[in-house]
């Protein structure tokens, strides 16, 4: 029994490195931020449904004589409005958390991109050997020195 344990958590660890090499957060985010657009979608066509009954029942109680008939279409309207208030709250809510979660996603997308910009530029600092480059340019400084000795040797031998 412990073996399976041990084997099972293994593999659920391998799993979840494997999950965490591959997982794209911003991509992951873009994709939540489409489902809950989705469930706003179909939350203001419920809100929609839900006044479009207030409205028939309005109708209808302008037309209905019968006083119990009235008090109740009455009172079904009333508890069908405070429906409609409840709806239009959390639609409000909704749009708000939209709103906020795709700002939110706007800045880390920015910061991400910064963040890989200067990981990348750090690596190529990285490699640059500087000890190697100095060794060149004192090479390069000595070996100039020396042309400009030898010119110099021809310019007064010219003279003399």
């Amino acid at each position: 029994m412990k073996t399976t344990k041990r084997i099972f958590k293994i593999g659920q660890a391998e799993v979840n490195a494997f999950l965490d090499k591959y997982e794209n957060p911003i991509k992951i985010t873009t994709q939540s931020i489409r489902d809950l657009k989705r469930v706003f979608e179909k939350t203001l066509e419920a809100a929609a449904k839900v006044k479009a009954i207030s409205f028939k029942l309005e109708e209808k109680i302008k037309k209905e004589q019968n006083v119990d008939i009235l008090n109740a279409l009455k009172e079904e309207k009333e508890k069908n409005e405070k429906y409609v208030v409840k709806i239009e709250t959390n639609v409000k809510k909704l749009q708000s958390q939209i709103n906020k979660w795709e700002s939110t996603l706007v800045r880390l997308k920015a910061k991400y991109e910064t963040a890989q910009a200067m990981l990348s530029v750090n690596k190529e600092l990285a490699k640059i050997d500087s000890s190697g480059i100095i060794a060149t340019l004192e090479r390069m400084e000595e070996k100039t020195l020396e042309l400009e000795a030898l010119g110099q040797s021809y310019a007064d031998m010219v003279k003399e």
